[in-house]
C-alpha cells in the first residue's frame, strides 16, 4: 500500500513539473532546425546531463543500477536482442510523434488538461504499444530467425 501511494505521489510530482515546464523532449531536437529556437534543446542537454549526473552520483553513494551504462557492457549486436526491439519501436514511436506535432509525454499532459485531440492520440499510441508488442515482435523475430 505505501508502495502504490508513493508511486502515485512520484507521478503526481513529475505531471505537475511536466505541465509547469511545459517539456517536450521532440521539440528539442526539432526546434533547433525548424524554427532556430535553442531554448529546448538547452533544456534537452540539461535533462541528460542531470540525469547522467545522478546515476553516478547514486553510484558514487553505493547504489546499484543493474545494467548501467548499458550500451557499455554489450558486447555486440545481436539481431535476436531484445534490446534491438527496443530501438525500433522507440524510432517508431519517435517519428509518429514528430508527425503529430509533440512527444508522449507532453500529449500526456495536454490529455491531462482535458485536450480531445491530445486524448485521441493517446488512444491510438496505446493501440499501437499493444499491436507493437503482440504482433511486430513476433514478426521480427520470425524474420530474424529466418536471416541467420
Amino acid at each position: 500500500m505505501i508502495h502504490a501511494l508513493a508511486t502515485l505521489v512520484i507521478g503526481l510530482m513529475i505531471g505537475y513539473l511536466g505541465q509547469r515546464s511545459r517539456i517536450c523532449f521532440i521539440r528539442g531536437i526539432s526546434h533547433p532546425y525548424l524554427v532556430r529556437d535553442f531554448g529546448p534543446a538547452v533544456a534537452l542537454a540539461g535533462l541528460s546531463i542531470g540525469s547522467l549526473t545522478g546515476f553516478l552520483t547514486f553510484g558514487a553513494l553505493g547504489g546499484y543500477v543493474p545494467g548501467f551504462p548499458h550500451l557499455l557492457e554489450t558486447p555486440g549486436i545481436n539481431l535476436r536482442s531484445p534490446m534491438l526491439f527496443a530501438v525500433i519501436g522507440g524510432l517508431g514511436v519517435g517519428f509518429f510523434s514528430v508527425l503529430a506535432g509533440g512527444c508522449p509525454f507532453r500529449f500526456h499532459v495536454m490529455a491531462g488538461e482535458g485536450r480531445k485531440a491530445a486524448a485521441t492520440y493517446l488512444i491510438g499510441f496505446y493501440v499501437g504499444i499493444i499491436y507493437f508488442s503482440a504482433i511486430v515482435i513476433k514478426v521480427l523475430k520470425a524474420l530474424m530467425e529466418s536471416i541467420g
